[in-house]
Parts: C-alpha cells; sequence; structure tokens
C-alpha cells in the first residue's frame, strides 16, 4: 500500500491530507481523517486527478504520469509534491 500525507493551512487552521492506494490500485483520500473520495482500481490505474474539499475549499489530487501513483496535492494557489508539505510550485506555472 502506498500512503503519503500534506499538512496544509486553511484560515489558520492546519489539516492533514492523505491519500493511501492499496495494490490493486483502489484509493482514498482522508482530510483530518475523514474519507472524502475514494476511487477504485483499473487496468490504466488511479483516476488522473481527484478532487475534494479541505474545510470548505477546492482541492485536487493530481497523479504525475501515464500509470505511476505518485500524486501532487493541487490547493489554492500553490502545488505540493508527494513529500510531506512541501511546495513544489505555484499552481499558475
Amino acid at each position: 500500500m502506498d500512503h503519503r500525507l500534506w499538512r496544509v493551512e486553511v484560515d489558520g487552521k492546519q489539516h492533514v491530507v492523505e491519500y493511501k492506494i492499496k495494490f490493486k490500485g483502489d484509493g482514498e483520500v482522508l482530510v483530518d481523517g475523514v474519507i472524502v473520495g475514494s476511487w477504485q482500481g483499473f487496468l490504466g490505474g488511479p483516476p488522473k486527478e481527484q478532487p475534494f474539499t479541505i474545510d470548505g475549499k477546492p482541492a485536487t489530487l493530481r497523479r504525475r504520469g501515464i500509470i505511476n501513483q505518485q500524486f501532487d496535492l493541487v490547493f489554492g494557489d500553490r502545488v505540493y509534491s508527494e513529500k510531506e508539505g512541501k511546495l513544489r510550485k505555484q499552481a499558475s506555472q
């Protein structure tokens, strides 16, 4: 199972965003331990994007590559890499 997490702040409040992917490709997105999105695995791998919200604000888990299971978190105007809470780049770039 693949498991990653990020810590993000919304209006001064910290949130933990996680994704978990099982061997067959089934997965789920959690915010503060609550499942906010899920998918079933299929031959092409996980979905390219999985939208959800963090404290009422839109966010997206975006898969990199064609069939890999590496994701970035897109939230606000930022893209966070798979490393915990690390800012990868501004979303507008």
